[in-house]
């Protein structure tokens, strides 16, 4: 199944959803930088328990700066850190620290404040209505 990019009109066969403003659009991966993609989780939710862990209020106050993957390798080099012994350090696989490094994915809530915590950066900003 092909679609079609929203904002450049793209063949693709996978699209990206992300917001600009309040706007939900279907785009390619080069359209991605023009706003926020958004992660909507496919896993089925069980009726019996559902844990949340911050309320989504707290979550959509804040949004990740344009230039986050210039800030983690930035202070990754400064550390002399491969992205090897980086991603050993989080726990994460080296593929996700290189995919994040070169905006190819989108760091989560919890990955970007394990990120803040060890580099003495910030990666999230408080969203000004």
């Amino acid at each position: 199944i092909m679609n079609y990019c929203e904002i450049c009109g793209k063949k693709v066969s996978n699209t990206i959803t992300i917001r600009i403003e309040t706007a939900e659009l279907k785009v390619c991966k080069a359209c991605v930088k023009f706003g926020k993609e958004i992660f909507k989780s496919s896993k089925t939710i069980k009726k019996t328990k559902v844990s949340v862990k911050k309320p989504i209020k707290e979550i959509d106050e804040y949004e990740l700066v344009e230039n986050y993957g210039d800030i983690i390798r930035k202070a990754r080099e400064e550390m002399k850190l491969s992205r090897s012994d980086l991603a050993k350090i989080l726990k994460e696989k080296e593929s996700v620290i290189a995919r994040i490094e070169n905006y190819e994915m989108i760091p989560d809530d919890k990955l970007a404040r394990k990120l803040e915590k060890f580099f003495k950066i910030k990666l999230l900003r408080k969203i000004e209505e």
